[in-house]
Protein backbone atom coordinates (compact mmCIF):
# COMPACT_ATOMS: atom_id res chain seq x y z
CA UNK A 1 0.00 0.00 0.00
CA UNK A 2 1.26 3.81 -0.81
CA UNK A 3 1.20 6.19 1.49
CA UNK A 4 -1.74 8.54 1.46
CA UNK A 5 -1.44 10.84 -1.49
CA UNK A 6 0.97 9.17 -3.33
CA UNK A 7 -0.45 7.30 -6.47
CA UNK A 8 0.55 3.27 -7.07
CA UNK A 9 0.37 1.37 -10.02
CA UNK A 10 -1.35 -1.76 -9.68
CA UNK A 11 -2.10 -4.92 -11.87
CA UNK A 12 -5.03 -6.93 -11.68
CA UNK A 13 -4.52 -11.07 -12.89
CA UNK A 14 -7.21 -13.13 -13.81
CA UNK A 15 -7.19 -16.62 -11.92
CA UNK A 16 -4.28 -17.96 -14.65
CA UNK A 17 -1.98 -14.97 -14.30
CA UNK A 18 -2.90 -12.86 -16.96
CA UNK A 19 -2.73 -8.94 -16.54
CA UNK A 20 -6.37 -7.56 -17.22
CA UNK A 21 -5.94 -4.35 -15.73
CA UNK A 22 -3.32 -1.98 -14.78
CA UNK A 23 -4.21 0.96 -12.96
CA UNK A 24 -3.42 3.79 -10.69
CA UNK A 25 -4.81 4.37 -7.48
CA UNK A 26 -4.28 6.99 -4.97
CA UNK A 27 -5.94 6.60 -1.73
CA UNK A 28 -7.88 3.42 -2.55
CA UNK A 29 -9.65 5.84 -5.75
CA UNK A 30 -8.57 5.20 -9.54
CA UNK A 31 -6.36 8.30 -10.39
CA UNK A 32 -4.44 8.42 -13.56
CA UNK A 33 -4.26 6.28 -16.34
CA UNK A 34 -6.06 2.48 -16.11
CA UNK A 35 -5.35 -0.01 -19.22
CA UNK A 36 -7.61 -2.96 -19.57
CA UNK A 37 -6.67 -6.48 -21.06
CA UNK A 38 -8.51 -9.29 -22.82
CA UNK A 39 -6.85 -12.56 -23.53
CA UNK A 40 -3.57 -10.53 -23.22
CA UNK A 41 -4.25 -8.15 -25.97
CA UNK A 42 -5.21 -3.84 -25.34
CA UNK A 43 -8.56 -3.39 -25.00
CA UNK A 44 -8.58 0.49 -23.55
CA UNK A 45 -6.37 3.09 -22.62
CA UNK A 46 -8.77 5.27 -19.95
CA UNK A 47 -8.43 8.16 -17.99
CA UNK A 48 -9.68 8.74 -14.40
CA UNK A 49 -10.02 11.60 -12.05
CA UNK A 50 -11.50 10.88 -8.58
CA UNK A 51 -12.66 7.97 -9.75
CA UNK A 52 -14.43 8.54 -12.52
CA UNK A 53 -13.69 8.43 -16.28
CA UNK A 54 -12.28 11.93 -17.21
CA UNK A 55 -10.51 12.98 -20.31
CA UNK A 56 -9.85 10.84 -23.37
CA UNK A 57 -10.84 6.88 -23.94
CA UNK A 58 -9.46 5.11 -26.25
CA UNK A 59 -11.07 1.13 -27.25
CA UNK A 60 -9.28 -0.68 -29.64
CA UNK A 61 -10.22 -4.00 -31.77
CA UNK A 62 -8.60 -7.43 -31.89
CA UNK A 63 -5.84 -6.54 -34.11
CA UNK A 64 -4.30 -3.56 -31.43
CA UNK A 65 -6.06 -0.67 -34.06
CA UNK A 66 -8.15 2.43 -32.35
CA UNK A 67 -11.88 1.22 -32.72
CA UNK A 68 -13.63 4.60 -31.15
CA UNK A 69 -11.59 7.84 -29.57
CA UNK A 70 -13.86 9.18 -26.75
CA UNK A 71 -13.74 12.10 -23.80
CA UNK A 72 -15.01 12.49 -20.65
CA UNK A 73 -15.91 14.69 -17.98
CA UNK A 74 -16.36 13.82 -14.30
CA UNK A 75 -17.56 10.00 -15.49
CA UNK A 76 -19.74 11.04 -18.69
CA UNK A 77 -19.04 11.24 -21.87
CA UNK A 78 -18.97 14.73 -22.82
CA UNK A 79 -17.20 16.25 -25.74
CA UNK A 80 -16.55 14.34 -29.47
CA UNK A 81 -16.73 10.88 -30.03
CA UNK A 82 -14.99 9.31 -33.26
CA UNK A 83 -15.77 5.52 -34.21
CA UNK A 84 -13.64 4.01 -36.90
CA UNK A 85 -13.85 0.49 -39.17
CA UNK A 86 -11.27 -2.17 -38.88
CA UNK A 87 -9.62 -0.44 -41.56
CA UNK A 88 -8.95 2.98 -39.45
CA UNK A 89 -11.70 4.77 -41.63
CA UNK A 90 -13.59 7.62 -39.68
CA UNK A 91 -16.74 6.22 -39.40
CA UNK A 92 -18.67 8.14 -37.34
CA UNK A 93 -18.32 11.46 -35.10
CA UNK A 94 -21.04 12.92 -32.40
CA UNK A 95 -21.09 15.24 -30.06
CA UNK A 96 -21.99 14.66 -26.35
CA UNK A 97 -22.61 16.57 -23.52
CA UNK A 98 -23.24 14.70 -20.09
CA UNK A 99 -23.45 11.19 -21.17
CA UNK A 100 -26.66 12.50 -24.27
CA UNK A 101 -25.99 13.53 -28.05
CA UNK A 102 -26.15 17.05 -28.44
CA UNK A 103 -25.35 18.69 -31.28
CA UNK A 104 -24.06 17.44 -34.86
CA UNK A 105 -23.48 13.64 -35.26
CA UNK A 106 -21.65 12.86 -39.05
CA UNK A 107 -22.02 9.50 -40.40
CA UNK A 108 -19.30 8.70 -43.37
CA UNK A 109 -19.28 6.57 -46.32
CA UNK A 110 -15.59 4.00 -46.48
CA UNK A 111 -14.79 6.53 -48.74
CA UNK A 112 -14.72 9.17 -45.85
CA UNK A 113 -16.76 10.99 -47.36
CA UNK A 114 -20.22 12.06 -45.36
CA UNK A 115 -22.73 10.13 -45.60
CA UNK A 116 -25.56 11.62 -43.05
CA UNK A 117 -25.20 15.05 -40.67
CA UNK A 118 -27.67 14.84 -38.04
CA UNK A 119 -28.64 17.09 -34.92
CA UNK A 120 -29.41 15.86 -31.40
CA UNK A 121 -30.52 17.27 -28.15
CA UNK A 122 -30.74 14.76 -25.22
CA UNK A 123 -30.29 11.85 -27.49
CA UNK A 124 -33.37 12.32 -29.74
CA UNK A 125 -33.12 14.05 -33.00
CA UNK A 126 -33.74 17.52 -32.85
CA UNK A 127 -33.26 19.61 -35.71
CA UNK A 128 -32.23 18.57 -39.41
CA UNK A 129 -30.90 15.50 -40.99
CA UNK A 130 -29.12 15.63 -44.36
CA UNK A 131 -28.54 12.19 -46.17
CA UNK A 132 -25.47 12.76 -48.91
CA UNK A 133 -24.82 10.77 -51.92
CA UNK A 134 -20.99 9.79 -51.96
CA UNK A 135 -20.57 12.65 -54.35
CA UNK A 136 -21.84 15.39 -51.63
CA UNK A 137 -24.96 16.01 -52.97
CA UNK A 138 -27.74 16.22 -50.81
CA UNK A 139 -30.42 12.94 -51.69
CA UNK A 140 -32.44 13.67 -48.50
CA UNK A 141 -33.29 16.19 -46.24
CA UNK A 142 -36.24 15.88 -42.76
CA UNK A 143 -36.83 18.10 -39.79
CA UNK A 144 -37.19 16.77 -37.01
CA UNK A 145 -38.95 18.43 -33.72
CA UNK A 146 -38.42 16.68 -30.54
CA UNK A 147 -37.79 13.34 -31.98
CA UNK A 148 -41.01 13.12 -34.39
CA UNK A 149 -40.57 13.79 -38.00
CA UNK A 150 -42.01 16.89 -39.04
CA UNK A 151 -42.71 17.97 -42.41
CA UNK A 152 -40.20 20.14 -44.38
CA UNK A 153 -40.45 23.86 -43.93
CA UNK A 154 -41.55 25.56 -47.22
CA UNK A 155 -38.96 26.66 -49.32
CA UNK A 156 -38.23 30.90 -48.71
CA UNK A 157 -39.45 32.48 -51.96
CA UNK A 158 -37.06 35.40 -52.77
CA UNK A 159 -38.98 38.54 -52.25
CA UNK A 160 -40.64 40.09 -55.26
CA UNK A 161 -39.09 42.97 -57.06
CA UNK A 162 -38.90 45.77 -56.28
CA UNK A 163 -41.02 48.47 -58.97
CA UNK A 164 -41.20 51.96 -59.67
CA UNK A 165 -38.50 54.29 -59.44
CA UNK A 166 -36.78 55.10 -56.37
CA UNK A 167 -37.94 58.20 -54.97
CA UNK A 168 -35.25 60.80 -53.20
Amino acid sequence: MAESGVPEKVAIRDADGQVTEEVTMKDGVLEGEALLYAAGHLRARLQFRNGKLHGEGLYYDDAGRVQTKAQYLDGKLHGESQHFSANGTLMRKAAFQKDALNGFTIDYYPSGKPREVSTYKENVLDGEQVRLGEDGKVIERLYYHRGQLRKAPPAMKPAPPKTGAMRS
